[in-house]
Formats: C-alpha cells, structure tokens, sequence
C-alpha cells in the first residue's frame, strides 16, 4: 500500500461476496458459499449524536457532543439467479424434490373450464399407443391391467379406445422389449388380442378421456381439444373442442425420473451470518470485510420480466457480538500492505 498522497490509492472496486449462514435452529454454521456475481457491494456507518448547547450568552453555541447510537450496514446486488439466492432473497427453506418414475399415473380434474390450464400430479409424463385386433379368444383390455407380449414387452394399459375386437392401447413405459406387430397380447386380468402394428410414442405424452368405462370413454384429440406441456405436466383446454365447461376428466400417463427444487418462501423470519467481502481490484488496494454478525434483509424489485438482467437485492445491518470479537464486535477490515 503506497502512502498518501498517491495515485496507486485510487481503487476500482471488484470483489467477492460470501454468506456463511447460521442454522437459526440449531445454531450451526452452514460454511462460507460464494454467492456469485455481484454487481455492487457498499458498506455505511450511521452514527446518531446527542449534542448539547450552551444557553449562556445570546446564540446558543454547541459546547459538547456524543455518539449514542452506531449502525454499521452494507448493501449487496447479485445477479446470479439460482435456488439458493432465490431462498436468501426470500427467507426461505428449501426442498429438493426427486419424482420415481412410474408406469400409471391417472389424474381426475372436476368441472374443468375451457381455456384453463390444469397442473398433473407428475412432470415428465408420456404416453405411447398400441393398435390390437381380436384373437381367437378376445377380451377386451381394462385400464390399470399388465400387457405382455408374446416376444416379452409388458407394458401398464392406462386407456381403452374400442371393444374386444378392435382398439388402441394407451400404455405407460414398455419394459424388456418393443411390441412386434401382430404378436399375442395378454392382459393380466382379462384382456386378450393381437397386436396390430407396433407401439408408437405419443408426441402428447398423456391421454386424455371422460370418465367413462373402459371401451365407452371419449377420447379427446391433442391440439383440438387439449394442449399439454410434457416436461412441467401441464394441460389446457382448449376452447371449440369436445371438452366443454363443467366437463370431467381423466388424464393418464405414465412419468419418469425428475428432480427439481421447491423453495418454501419466508419458511424463516431471520436471515442472520457471517459475511465477507473479498476484494480483487484491477487497480488500487484490495480490502477484505469481515461482519461477525450480519443481518440480511431483502430489498428492492427483482424483475422476472425485463430489458435488463435481473438481479437480486439485499441490504443488512451489522450486530455487535463480542463473542470472541471483544476488540472489534462489529467488523474488521484487512488491508494488503504490498
């Protein structure tokens, strides 16, 4: 560090910010995380005065003056927009969701209206679809039964589009083997048919009908009178198709494997840790922060829509703590001396 006066003291700032959060449960520390690319970082000092003037001659004249009240604050921007500053910026607890993949799914929606969107119970959903003619011997297949194939393919029937003699399958995910066209089909309970072609997947991913029996469901078309959004699991009726207000239906599926975070917004009501602040200046003297006891607060506007990047405010107060800190309860600050 060059003595005053000097131009190598001019400092550009830049820097690091990181928040070792306290468990306010358990009282632990989480470990110090970076929490990425911050645009600006500023440090304050409030000081409130009790001042006292003299009444002794004709202008009251200022004769004494003390500091009674000291408030170290900073204020911080990110601009990295993950699960983890969302739940800093929210006071939030958070929940990593893992779904299983699964062969059935079916989800009933009441009194649905027309240009609505409903959300599934799963994420990730698909579908595929098999054509059958009767066998010697057919039976019609019933939603929920295992189909296997005569080549070994089984798959769960979540729809029937048809009777004993002729149809479409609606299957969830096929284990061991794709259906071969014309081969035998076996229903676990008492279906009974030939393939009729092979399976096809379902660009869709669901199906969607009333709620009828199987071989005496309406199926509804995708696009005409439904569209669904596969990876969240998302359908919307559509309005002039045959799903009309007040209508009842039944979308099946079959899903698989998806993970995703769910944060549990104001879960907390302090958001309390150590804070540092390293700096790394193109130009000048590094400083480095540290608050022993920093009290985050969020501030600001985060735009989810915008012309410019979205960013994450926060502003805090630093807390005295003379645990262990007794020379310096509130912040210390490193200068490099190079």
């Amino acid at each position: 560090m060059a003595l005053t006066p000097s131009p190598d003291n001019y400092t550009l700032g830049r820097g690091i910010v990181y928040f070792n959060k306290k468990d306010q449960t358990s009282g632990l520390y989480e470990g110090e995380r970076d929490l990425g690319n911050a645009p600006s970082f500023t440090f304050s000092i409030d000081l409130t005065a009790l001042e006292h003037f003299s009444s002794r001659s004709g202008l009251k004249a200022k004769d004494q003056k003390v500091i009674t009240e000291v408030t170290p604050k900073f204020t911080f921007t990110l601009d990295e927009i993950n699960a983890e500053n969302l739940a800093l910026l929210t006071m939030a607890d958070i929940e990593a969701i893992s779904q299983l993949a699964s062969a059935y799914e079916s989800d009933d929606f009441t009194d649905v209206n027309v240009d609505r969107w409903y959300n599934l119970d799963k994420r990730n959903v698909s579908i595929r679809s098999l054509n059958y003619k009767a066998s010697m011997a057919p039976a019609l297949f019933a939603v929920g039964e295992t189909v296997t194939g005569a080549g070994g393919a089984t798959a769960t029937v979540l729809e029937v589009d048809g009777d004993a003699n002729t149809g479409t399958l609606w299957l969830g995910s096929i284990t061991n083997a794709p259906f071969v066209d014309g081969e035998a089909l076996t229903g676990s309970v008492a279906g009974d048919a030939l393939a009729d072609g092979v399976e096809t997947a379902d660009a869709a991913g669901v199906v969607v009908s009333d709620k009828g029996a199987p071989g005496a469901t309406v199926i509804y078309t995708e696009g005409t009178d439904y569209t669904i959004s596969a990876t969240r699991g998302r359908i919307k009726i559509i309005s002039g198709g045959a799903i009309v207000d007040d209508d009842d239906i039944r979308v099946s599926y079959s899903c698989g494997t998806s993970s995703y975070q769910k944060i549990k917004v104001l879960a907390e009501t302090t958001l309390e840790g150590i804070l540092r602040f390293i700096g790394d200046v193109p130009i000048g003297n590094s400083a480095e922060l540290e608050i022993w006891r920093a009290s985050l607060t969020p501030a600001g506007d985060t735009a989810m829509i915008g012309d410019d990047w979205s960013t994450l405010s926060f502003e805090g107060e630093v807390l005295k703590d003379e645990t262990g800190h007794s020379e310096s309860p509130y912040m210390n600050i490193l200068v490099d001396t190079l």
